[in-house]
């Protein structure tokens, strides 16, 4: 009996080593689930840090157009100020990315920092949803009053803009949901190991 708990003890324990380290009773290989896990937040950065590059480089960009008839000199300081918005909040995501690291954080803090990546996208998402949907309706409105062909290409441009961040926002999405999906197994597996090693205490404990 004391083996038997010992045992339980210290598989429950295992929730507070190193999230890259407990792959036991996983549905899948211990060796791919640790690859996925630890290879995510790495995907993740790289795809913020293009964002955060594309957002820099829009903002010089964007006053440019002040040399375009077409562009009004507010639309073009709200271009600019809209990417530099954009870039502090990809940097605020590239920064939470950054910051997961299974090696050092046991699973529960691993999930409670991959939840809150995921929380931090949604409010930066809809943030630049609120801000770049109006702009781009306006842009559009715009171009139509000058010619046919400007409007056509504006909304061309955003369509693709859109199918591009689509694609994108589903990558980061299958990554979060990865981590997500592997810690909450690891977390879901300490728990029933303490349930056990619960009911083997009372059980020894008793007369």
């Amino acid at each position: 009996m004391n083996s038997d708990f010992e045992n339980l003890k210290s598989q429950w324990q295992s929730l507070n080593a190193p999230a890259a380290t407990d792959f036991r009773s996983m549905n899948e290989s211990p060796q791919r689930s640790e690859t996925r896990l630890v290879s995510a937040p790495g995907k993740i950065v790289r795809i913020y840090r293009r964002l955060l590059i594309v957002s820099v480089l829009w903002i010089p960009l964007s006053l440019l157009f002040l040399r375009i008839p077409v562009f009004p000199v507010w639309m073009c300081i709200v271009m600019a100020l809209y990417f530099a918005v954009m870039s502090i909040l990809n940097n605020w995501i590239l920064n939470l990315a950054h910051a997961i690291d299974f090696s050092r954080m046991s699973v529960i803090e691993a999930l409670q920092a991959v939840c809150k990546l995921q929380r931090s996208r949604i409010i930066a998402k809809t943030i630049g949803a609120c801000l770049c949907l109006p702009l781009i309706s306006y842009m559009i409105f715009t171009f139509a009053h000058y010619s046919q062909s400007m409007s056509i290409g504006g909304v061309i441009g955003g369509i693709v803009g859109l199918t591009c961040g689509i694609i994108v926002d589903s990558h980061i999405r299958r990554e979060i949901r990865t981590m997500r999906s592997i810690l909450e197994e690891c977390t879901c597996n300490g728990l029933n190991r303490k349930r056990s090693l619960n009911r083997c205490h009372r059980s020894g404990s008793s007369p």
